[in-house]
């Protein structure tokens, strides 16, 4: 494919409707930061392969034809994290009205940091290409990698052919297991009990149609797993805010706090059974052959294998890319198709056994 004129440049975005009531300054958009981020990181490069210009759209600045403080007001939602909540998925007016707003960057290629359904909707009625990414739900690889989607069909089939391969996912899934089994040896979770993973208090996944679900609402989830499991057990998300008087009501209801780390408790063999609202922890958690129950009615936005992904879910779903997607060779490849030796791949650590024994003899 040739890259003349193949877009006439490249906005970097994110979620410009998010409100994070949480933030002391929530005017702003708190996902500036990762287009930010991503345009600083491959910025240069887009404009190297794709000639064009690069951009970035915040929905803050006065000359942003999205303009998150006019959407809010035009559609009357309060401008916090409720509002954001429900207008997160699509909605077939706002959609068209964020459509025709995005007219003009109908040559224009968005590249996005996890994009809301209501601005993937939009996307794709102003027939504008995207590129959207995440940090994919995969953290036990030796480094965090993307999630990768995209609505052009030239792309999805070239980011599927760098999918990280699932054999190399399952050997590292191995490697962690094999590494609890002996530095986590005081087992204190019953047979035959429900393990709850944690979510933060304002986050995407925790949207249920147009409402966030609310720690209130988790309680009461809790509760109800209690006639199902003879334990409940929980473990708080890292990031999670305002802990402390959480914590007094789920012991108050006799749920056990769990804190130790996800992948120790991944090793446990007591037929546990791993449930959450949405946590992407679930996804890791099959991989190390857990049973899971995922709460949300709202499937997950990510994948693992190109092979389970059904054609009407490709320009949804991302896919796992390694570090490769940091190189300009890789770019190169998804945008023209060039030959480039790229691999796949993610190679256990030089240092495997060093790992997994969690002792040093020698040198």
């Amino acid at each position: 494919m040739s890259t003349e004129k193949l877009y006439d440049g490249v906005v970097f975005t994110t979620d410009v409707l998010k409100v994070d009531d949480r933030s002391d300054k929530k005017y702003e958009n708190p996902q500036a930061i990762h287009s930010d981020w991503l345009s600083s990181l491959l910025g240069n490069t887009f404009s190297e392969i794709l000639k064009c210009q690069v951009t970035a759209l915040t929905g803050t600045e006065p000359s942003d034809p999205l303009n998150r403080f006019k959407f809010y007001s035009d559609f009357q939602l309060p401008f916090d994290s409720s509002g954001w909540a429900s207008a997160y998925h699509s909605n077939e007016d706002e959609a068209n009205y964020i459509a025709e707003i995005l007219k003009p960057y109908k040559n224009h290629l968005f590249f996005g940091f996890e994009l809301s359904p209501l601005l993937i909707n939009a996307l794709n009625k102003a027939s504008i290409h995207y590129i959207d990414l995440t940090l994919h739900a995969i953290r036990f690889l030796p480094d965090y990698v993307f999630g990768m989607r995209t609505n052009v069909p030239e792309f999805q089939e070239r980011i599927a052919a760098m999918t990280i391969p699932h054999e190399d996912i399952v050997s590292h899934a191995r490697l962690s297991l094999g590494r609890s089994a002996r530095v986590f040896r005081n087992v204190t979770v019953s047979p035959g009990s429900a393990i709850f993973l944690g979510q933060i208090d304002v986050d995407s996944s925790l949207i249920d149609g147009k409402k966030l679900i609310s720690p209130k609402e988790v309680l009461a989830t809790l509760i109800e797993l209690k006639s199902y499991f003879p334990k409940v057990y929980y473990k708080f998300h890292p990031h999670f805010k305002n802990r402390q008087p959480f914590e007094a009501e789920l012991k108050s209801h006799n749920i056990h706090i769990l804190d130790v780390n996800i992948y120790d408790l991944f090793v446990i063999d007591k037929n546990i059974t791993f449930c959450s609202i949405s946590s992407g922890s679930l996804i890791e958690a099959e991989l190390f052959g857990k049973t899971t129950l995922r709460l949300s009615k709202t499937p997950s936005p990510q994948g693992v294998k190109p092979s389970d992904v059904p054609p009407s879910e490709r320009s949804t779903t991302y896919l796992p890319v390694s570090g490769i997607s940091l190189t300009p060779a890789f770019w190169r490849y998804l945008f023209t198709g060039s030959e480039e030796q790229l691999n796949p791949g993610v190679p256990l650590p030089s240092d495997a056994m060093k790992f997994m024994i969690n002792q040093k003899w020698g040198r």
